[in-house]
């Protein structure tokens, strides 16, 4: 420990220019493995019809209806242009126009900027 708070000192002075006068506090320690992991298989998603929105809502600042999915409706397959809301229970995904969504084999959002935009007009 001794040893690591003199090079903490030193360090900080390389880096800032100057030393603390203080005591030094180890507040994280941060340790990494590697080695060898077995196969992970996702589980498939959903299959079937294209889900359709639960409801379309206004958005500040933005003219013009937006879609909002619920994400346990998507599907392998869906593609959902922006703008456009999936709702979760733990989170919210906004697909800005110009961006577009794909449900991939294991139920994955994977986003990606559409090649032509559907620009909404500003308030």
């Amino acid at each position: 420990p001794a040893g690591a708070a003199a090079r903490f000192h030193d360090l900080h002075q390389a880096r800032y220019g100057h030393a603390l006068a203080l005591p030094v506090e180890l507040v994280n320690l941060r340790v990494g493995v590697a080695g060898p992991a077995a196969a992970l298989a996702l589980a498939a998603a959903a299959r079937g019809a294209p889900a359709e929105p639960v409801e379309v809502c206004r958005l500040p600042g933005l003219t013009g209806e937006v879609p909002l999915f619920r994400r346990s409706d998507l599907t392998v397959g869906q593609v959902i242009a922006g703008p456009a809301v999936v709702t979760e229970r733990v989170a919210t995904t906004w697909l800005a126009p110009g961006w577009r969504a794909e449900v991939d084999g294991a139920g994955n959002l994977v986003l990606t900027r559409a090649a032509a935009a559907r620009p909404l007009s500003p308030a």
